[in-house]
Formats: C-alpha cells, sequence, structure tokens
C-alpha cells in the first residue's frame, strides 16, 4: 500500500443521498446499477463508503466493489481504507481509470485475482430501435421457472466463471431469478419442447436507465439466424418502456467478436471501458 491518504472515507447515510445522487447522475449508465439499487432503497451504511466532505467520490462496497466518481486520490482513499478490512467482496466493476487504481492498491492486501478483464465495455441504447422485434420473445412465466434456471445458470458461469447454483448462496440465486420472472423482467424465448433457445433479464432499473443483461442460452439448441439479434432488440425494448429512458446493457467480454458493428446496427453506442477482477 501507498502512504496513509489524506482524505477521509467514511460510511454514508441519509444524510448522504442527495450528494449521492449528484454523483451517480453524473455518469448515470457506469452507475445504473448503484442507481437502481438507491431506487429501491439506500443499502446499508457499512455497504455506502464516501471520500470528502463535500462528498468527492462513494463507493458500493458490498458484494461487488463499484466506485462512484471521483479521481485518483480519492480511489487510493478508497482501496487504503478497504485494504484495512478482510476482503468480503467476489469482484470489482466500474470505469477502467478507477479500478485500475484501486486494484493496484488492493492487490497487495488481497491477493491475485482469478480473473482481469482490462475492457469490458457498456452498450447504451438512446433512440428507438431501428429493428423488427422477435414475436417469439416474451416475459417467462413461473412455471417456466425450472427450465429457465439451467439457461441462466449456464450464461451467469460463463461470464463470471461461478456456477452460481453449485455455490453456498444458490437459495439466493434462484430467488433471485424467481423475483425477476414475477415482475416481467425475465424474457425468453423456447422451443417447441419448451426448452429455453433465447434468455435475458432487465435486471436493473433506475428512474433514468435500465440494464439488461445474458443474451442467448449457452447449452441449448440455437434459434434460426437473426433471433439473438431481434430477441436482443425486443428485450431492449421492454427495458425502455418500463423506465422510458436509455438503456444500459452488459457486454459480456471483451475479444475478437463482430458484435461490434452487429450493436452499432442496432443503434447502441459503446460507452466506458470498464474491469472486472473475480476471486
Amino acid at each position: 500500500m501507498t502512504a496513509l491518504p489524506t482524505a477521509t472515507v467514511r460510511p454514508l447515510g441519509s444524510a448522504d443521498a442527495a450528494a449521492l445522487r449528484g454523483l451517480i447522475d453524473a455518469e448515470p449508465y457506469a452507475n445504473a446499477v448503484i442507481a437502481a439499487r438507491l431506487d429501491s432503497a439506500l443499502p446499508p451504511e457499512r455497504e455506502l463508503l464516501g471520500v470528502g466532505e463535500p462528498l468527492s467520490a462513494a463507493c458500493y462496497a458490498g458484494g461487488t466493489v463499484v466506485p462512484i466518481g471521483g479521481d485518483a486520490p480519492d480511489w487510493t482513499a478508497l482501496a487504503d481504507h478497504l485494504g484495512r478490512r478482510r476482503r468480503t467482496c467476489s469482484s470489482i466493476v466500474g470505469p477502467a481509470d478507477a479500478v485500475s487504481v484501486l486494484w493496484s492498491e488492493l492487490s497487495p492486501c488481497w491477493g491475485p485475482a482469478r480473473a482481469v478483464r482490462a475492457s469490458q465495455p457498456l452498450l447504451v441504447l438512446e433512440r428507438p430501435v431501428p429493428i423488427r422485434a422477435d414475436r417469439l420473445v416474451r416475459p417467462a412465466q413461473t412455471y417456466e421457472l425450472a427450465r429457465y434456471l439451467p439457461a441462466a445458470a449456464a450464461m451467469f458461469d460463463e461470464e463470471l466463471g461461478i456456477a452460481p447454483l453449485g455455490g453456498p448462496k444458490w437459495g439466493a440465486y434462484i430467488t433471485r431469478m424467481a423475483d425477476l420472472i414475477a415482475s416481467g423482467r425475465a424474457l425468453v424465448r423456447t422451443d417447441a419442447h419448451g426448452d429455453v433457445v433465447f434468455k435475458a433479464e432487465v435486471a436493473a432499473v433506475s428512474r433514468r436507465t435500465a440494464q439488461v443483461q445474458g443474451v442467448g442460452a449457452p447449452g441449448s439448441p440455437r434459434p434460426g439466424p437473426g433471433h439473438h439479434r431481434d430477441g436482443g432488440c425486443d428485450r431492449v425494448r421492454v427495458a425502455a418502456g418500463s423506465v422510458g429512458q436509455p438503456v444500459r446493457q452488459r457486454f459480456q467480454r471483451a475479444g475478437p467478436t463482430p458484435v461490434r458493428p452487429a450493436r452499432h446496427a442496432a443503434g447502441r453506442n459503446f460507452v466506458d471501458g470498464a474491469v472486472l477482477m473475480s476471486w
């Protein structure tokens, strides 16, 4: 670790809500998940940390560490604070510049990461989708949970390298998927046998943005040409309709893929480099 920073890190409470909202609204796409949490309920004080008075940066420090706003000195101060306690998160996610500073400070304390993704773009749609919808993509029904879970878990494992149904929090994962289905925020396309061939979730909805995630269904038969494209656009329509605001899509990972031109054809823009690190 570097020398002790002069900036003060403190737990945030309800009195900081307005200042925290200002930091989040300054970067609404990067902070979409945190905004959704704030719009539902203020997280416990132990999970929200702030830097400075007035507030110059913040950090969600729950199962995932997510920096919010700030600059290099702020992120260094947050890292120093986090490094003094036992690691309880499974990943660090956020803008690449913020996470790189956090990780350079925290790695000596928390040990090596299982995966480091130096480029994890976000996709943003700010206008109507110019591609026809797939009429077979629909909200999943509660009775389909048993068929939906394996497809969702396979996508989770592929993206994060963690099998959610085999770990200690499998019950919470099943409850989360059941809640998304019950609220109409899990989309699905099935074949003639009822097997899932496309799925997606509108995972985080705030007053300004919605995040959609989970393209396709690994391990299941693939739909015909164009169905992933059309289904993806359909889920964006659902997400946009739920908030009436721009939609952020979590892009799985960088690599040699034709996904960028396809996404641009659908009217989406790439914004914000991001990094994810898991243990």
